[in-house]
């Protein structure tokens, strides 16, 4: 797990085209409810709306070399809930990243917000996030549907029991 060691830092200016870049992987699109390529003007318009949204907690992941390996965003959708939306480089996938990451983003944001729950969305077929979500402890609560698309509905609340190496 020592190899798994992340930190978080708040996404800035300088973060905007390697976030396009892992936004437009070809598997991010295949797994997202709106799978067409991002143009570039396109988030960029979106990127600096978000930055500065203060119902949006956005974070790049950075590995024990300080080297960004992914990104988490929360978007609030009431006083004390959030969605939870993350993506990791392509060379970070399939060795536990995701678990890490979002047992960390999680715990930072109870800590420093007012969130008592956070809410994914993944689509049935992304077996490696339904992976990652079971093992950072979201449960899974139903389904729906989002933008044309099936989702699972999971969750966690602030009260969960994770300890988090930093």
């Amino acid at each position: 797990m020592k190899d798994k060691v992340l930190s978080l830092r708040r996404v800035t200016e300088t973060d905007c085209q390697l976030l396009w870049e892992w936004a437009n992987d070809p598997t991010v699109r295949a797994v997202s409810f709106s799978q067409q390529p991002i143009p570039w003007e396109t988030h960029v318009q979106w990127f600096r709306q978000k930055l500065h949204s203060s119902s949006c907690h956005w974070f790049t992941a950075c590995d024990r070399h300080n080297t960004p390996i992914g990104q988490v965003r929360f978007e609030m959708t009431e006083s004390n809930t959030a969605e939870i939306h993350l993506a990791l480089a392509q060379a970070k996938r399939g060795f536990g990243y995701g678990t890490v990451l979002i047992n960390l983003a999680v715990q930072t944001l109870f800590q420093t917000t007012a969130v008592q729950q956070i809410h994914a969305l993944i689509k049935p077929d992304n077996l490696a996030s339904i992976h990652a979500f079971e093992q950072a402890q979201f449960q899974k609560i139903g389904m729906i549907t989002v933008k044309g698309h099936l989702a699972l509905q999971y969750t966690c609340f602030k009260n969960r029991n994770i300890s988090v190496q930093v």
